[in-house]
């Protein structure tokens, strides 16, 4: 998308964070956003593939996906990241996980959903 979220986590908290952006043009303007805003040293966005990309060294992964494709990266989560690890999904959940917590966040005129998964637990629960 146009790196947000990785933005305002870097402004807010001083998270060095990455987005993944498979648009090279959403990822070009993203990229222009964070140089504007003199967040190189916080913020990388990546022009690619979600499900190609290394998640690994992540410890939060934010997802602003369809369910769709929170369904097909959900194997990946599961045999890539760390116990420990926090995904969240904000108002699309991830399929067969169960929630650590649920908030319903107003903005403006309307409600979006944040679904907090932690791993291993989300998967692993009877």
């Amino acid at each position: 998308g146009d790196g947000r979220i990785v933005i305002r986590a870097a402004q807010v908290f001083g998270a060095k964070s990455v987005g993944v952006e498979l648009d090279r043009g959403l990822a070009e303007d993203a990229r222009g956003r964070v140089r504007e805003l003199k967040l190189e040293d916080k913020v990388t966005i990546i022009q690619g593939d979600l499900l190609q990309t290394d998640l690994k060294p992540a410890t939060v992964i934010t997802l602003y996906l369809l369910v769709s494709a929170n369904a097909m990266l959900r194997p990946i989560l599961e045999k890539t990241l760390r116990p420990g690890t926090r995904v969240v999904a904000h108002d699309m959940r991830v399929p067969g996980w169960e929630s650590d917590r649920e908030e319903a966040v107003r903005i403006g005129n309307g409600t979006h959903f944040v679904y907090l998964y932690r791993i291993p637990q989300a998967f692993q629960r009877p």
